[in-house]
């Protein structure tokens, strides 16, 4: 797996792993079955914005997703 790029929109590297099921306010938290959802996040609560990649089947595709848009211009 690649390793995570600085966030596009902060430029902060308190980049993390999250996924479905952390997310209370989703409508749909308490009935999902699918654990598996992943998404990369540049976490608020240690200095990010909060800003995300969506989410993901796997961390192989949030990390593309997330270091394909990462380049800051």
């Amino acid at each position: 797996m690649s390793e995570l790029k600085p966030c596009p929109f902060c430029g902060g590297s308190e980049i993390d792993f999250s996924d479905c099921k952390r997310l209370e306010d989703c409508k749909e938290f308490e009935c999902c079955d699918n654990e598996e959802y992943v998404l990369v996040v540049c976490n608020f609560s240690k200095g990010g914005c909060g800003a995300s990649s969506g989410y993901f089947d796997t961390k192989e595709q949030a990390v593309a997703a997330w270091n394909k848009r990462s380049e800051r211009g």
